[in-house]
């Protein structure tokens, strides 16, 4: 009995099992989260390229922070900004409008 094999196939096959090492070797070197976002970054290229620089932004802070917890500091960092921006905006106005007034000090009256 013969087994006839295309050859096409053949090709096909061999290329998905190089492109399946490729990715185990990636997920190995990199992790998880690097896997997913160059998932999600090709998928933007191929569906959605518009989506392409929140992908980099994604890439960029998970790349320097080695995590997806770059997220939630964001959000700390923009609450705390409301709060503290108006306020030292405040004090800076204060303290112009202080030193502005040619008063003599208490310590010379």
């Amino acid at each position: 009995m013969m087994i006839f094999i295309d050859i096409k196939r053949l090709v096909q096959l061999f290329f998905i099992f190089i492109g399946a090492i490729a990715i185990y070797m990636f997920y190995k070197t990199f992790g998880l989260s690097m896997v997913f976002i160059i998932v999600l970054g090709l998928a933007a290229l191929k569906f959605a390229p518009a989506f392409l620089p929140v992908v980099l932004l994604l890439y960029f802070g998970l790349h320097f922070t080695g995590d997806f917890s770059f997220i939630a500091d964001g959000i700390v960092t923009i609450l705390w900004s409301i709060i503290l921006i108006p306020m030292a905006i405040f004090t800076i106005d204060m303290s112009k409008s202080y030193f502005s007034k040619k008063e003599k000090p208490w310590y010379e009256k």
